[in-house]
């Protein structure tokens, strides 16, 4: 659901996603209380895609787009034309595939919103038997990942010899004009600099009071002591980690704290202690210590929040 949102921004969101049967519900700007479906279509214009805008009535706290199908809410309406598609006045049919889903929301809206994005969608199959299909979530991360290929930004840091080793995933890597620089490195080690990590910033945010994170990939025995490093030298105080070391079988990320039968774990020139460990159902906190041994500061606290059922 996407408010507010004009027919031409509408239009502009759906052609840049570039994938016919997306669609958006928003409020209708010329009749307050109606909504509009904005579907992109395969049909092409000079424009780009031709994008169709089917008018949503409300009557009674009750939703149609014409003829005799009326439901109690936008949802019911819209997983019911999902299965069987919108014909226009033309006579055309409009499918309707995935949603454009709304980042942004009402905080007082996010535990419903969950909610919506932890469901699963259901199709027809072959047989004629409904079938359930990754949806919500899953969508989001997946259309993030489509936008791969439509970015132009250079990765030559990761793809230099020295660093390849240092790559989890020979395709993950950061860019170059946002990665984090390790300091401090030796001059004499061409790529000691390097880490698989990018900052993260809220371009829409005041500049004097952005919030920024760090997004790096899960450590390598041959990346902990710069992981470490990284952490110090950016004051990072909060760790979210949202994997479990080891997932259906394959590695993702070791150990680089240490365990409950360890005192600390050293890590080059740093030290991490672990000052206790709780254990849930679905997460792990941890609170830990890091200490510079080759400078006289004092240690920090680091909170280390590990989610175990982050889907793979």
């Amino acid at each position: 659901y996407h408010g507010h949102l004009s027919g031409p921004s509408a239009e502009k969101l759906l052609r840049e996603r570039d994938e016919p049967g997306t669609f958006l519900v928003r409020e209708s700007l010329s009749k307050p209380g109606d909504f509009v479906l904005s579907v992109l279509t395969d049909e092409m214009t000079s424009a780009g895609r031709r994008v169709s805008h089917i008018k949503i009535m409300c009557n009674n706290d009750r939703y149609t787009v014409g003829g005799k199908d009326v439901f109690d809410n936008l949802a019911d309406l819209v997983e019911h034309f999902k299965r069987t598609g919108i014909e226009e006045l033309s006579g055309t049919m409009v499918y309707l595939k995935q949603p454009y889903y709304s980042t942004r929301l009402n905080a007082a809206d996010i535990e419903s919103r969950v909610k919506q994005l932890d469901l699963t969608s259901e199709s027809d199959n072959m047989d004629g038997a409904d079938k359930k299909i990754k949806a919500g979530f899953w969508e989001e991360f997946d259309a993030l990942q489509k936008l791969e290929t439509k970015v132009t930004k250079s990765r030559d840091e990761g793809m230099r010899p020295e660093n390849k080793s240092k790559n989890r995933y020979k395709n993950i890597l950061p860019f170059d004009d946002t990665r984090v620089i390790l300091q401090n490195a030796d001059p004499n080690v061409v790529g000691s600099d390097y880490i698989n990590a990018n900052y993260v910033v809220n371009k829409l945010m005041d500049i004097n009071y952005q919030k920024v994170y760090i997004a790096c990939q899960g450590c390598l025995l041959t990346t902990v002591n710069d992981f470490w490093q990284m952490v110090w030298q950016e004051k990072t105080r909060v760790i979210v980690m949202t994997t479990r070391e080891v997932e259906k079988g394959r590695n993702k990320c070791v150990p680089y704290w240490p365990t409950a039968d360890e005192e600390h774990k050293e890590a080059g020139r740093y030290v991490v202690t672990l000052l206790s460990e709780k254990d849930a159902t679905d997460y792990k906190v941890r609170v830990m210590e890091l200490t510079a041994t080759h400078r006289k500061e004092p240690a920090r606290t680091i909170w280390h929040y590990q989610y175990l059922s982050w889907p793979d």
